[in-house]
């Protein structure tokens, strides 16, 4: 077993490590901090940052756009011809023509007049049918693939 020399011996190495825990911890909690405030400086110079910044976050935005002009709208309506314009808002005018007629049809409470309307346009066929009251049926047919489509609107009285 142990003798009492060594756990005398063993007891003073201790208190030695605690005594020195001690003095470095008193010292390290009343010592002085020192501390500077926070100043923030803008890097871009549109914001205040240095003028000379600038060319260099202009590279880095330049090199992370992805965008191109050919898929930009307005770019697309100023390159393209008067007359496919003309074309494009004649054709979409007329589906909205379409679309507020039949709307008025299902859900004003005007009465079908039995006729079979047809519209042409350079992609599409439109077929639209008032002869039934209780419904309004739109047939459209793509002309390049003839492919057909039915919609029926039930008319609400």
């Amino acid at each position: 077993m142990h003798n009492q020399r060594d756990i005398f011996y063993y007891l003073w190495v201790n208190s030695i490590m605690l005594k020195k825990l001690s003095i470095f911890f008193i010292l390290f909690l009343t010592s002085k901090t020192m501390a500077s405030e926070l100043i923030y400086t803008p890097i871009n110079p549109t914001f205040g940052g240095n003028p000379l910044n600038g060319s260099f976050l202009l590279g880095k935005a330049q090199s992370q756009n992805d965008h191109t002009e050919e898929n930009d709208l307005l770019s697309s309506l100023n390159t393209s011809d008067p007359l496919s314009r003309f074309q494009e808002d004649l054709e979409r005018t007329i589906l909205n023509n379409i679309a507020r007629e039949i709307s008025q049809r299902a859900f004003g409470g005007e009465e079908g007049d039995g006729e079979i309307t047809s519209y042409n346009t350079e992609q599409y066929t439109i077929v639209v049918d008032t002869a039934d009251s209780t419904r309004v049926v739109v047939n459209i047919t793509n002309n390049e693939t003839g492919e057909t489509t039915i919609i029926e609107v039930p008319v609400f009285n």
